[in-house]
């Protein structure tokens, strides 16, 4: 499950990018010609121009798809190093902050896709285009990859448990009965060494 779970983060990441690349996120019909408009460009018959006007729903789309791309990176980093056997810091575990990660990358880039649609639809004469469509295709391939990375923390909880129980160190610190024997086996080999010194 954590393999399947890097693999969608990764998917989740690349669609991110992708649609905050593209120009077209939203098309406009302006004197007979299309108009491609995405989060920082315009493009009319193949001619590119960044966007003029100060739009505030555009601003907050930009900023939340730039930290959804940003959580997307960190937890496909999370991901990969809880398939490696790196130790995490304490109190945490790779897997469930991958986890954190790809819940906050879906959370995020539905709120830049909220932001943009609700201000773009008072947009006369428009319509969605494509990467509108691949930035919405993210949002799923985050939430699975969240619910991965959810079930193989579980998973990875009663085997931590298990490696603990055959630690002979683990056994000998939390197991009573082991720490009883312990006085007694020394005493044992005490009185042999000192029978062997007598002998």
């Amino acid at each position: 499950m954590g393999a399947a779970g890097l693999c969608l983060s990764c998917l989740a990441t690349v669609l991110l990018a992708v649609s905050a690349a593209t120009e077209s996120w939203l098309w406009l019909w302006v004197r007979g010609a299309v108009v491609h408009r995405g989060l920082w460009r315009e493009c009319r018959l193949w001619a590119c121009s960044p966007l003029q006007g100060q739009r505030a729903y555009m601003g907050v789309s930009r900023g939340c798809l730039v930290l959804a791309i940003l959580a997307g990176y960190l937890s496909v980093l999370c991901g990969a190093l809880a398939l490696a056997p790196r130790p995490a810091p304490r109190g945490l575990t790779w897997t469930r902050g991958a986890a954190a990660l790809c819940f906050l990358t879906g959370a995020l880039a539905t709120l830049a896709l909220g932001c943009f649609m609700g201000g773009a639809a008072r947009e006369v004469g428009g319509s969605w285009a494509w990467s509108l469509a691949v930035c919405w295709a993210a949002v799923p391939a985050a939430g699975l990859a969240g619910i991965c990375h959810c079930q193989a923390g579980r998973w990875e909880r009663p085997i931590s448990r298990q490696a603990e129980l055959l630690n002979p160190v683990y056994q000998a610190e939390t197991c009573p009965e082991t720490q009883m024997m312990q006085p007694r086996w020394d005493a044992a080999s005490s009185g042999v060494e000192r029978l062997g010194t007598a002998a």
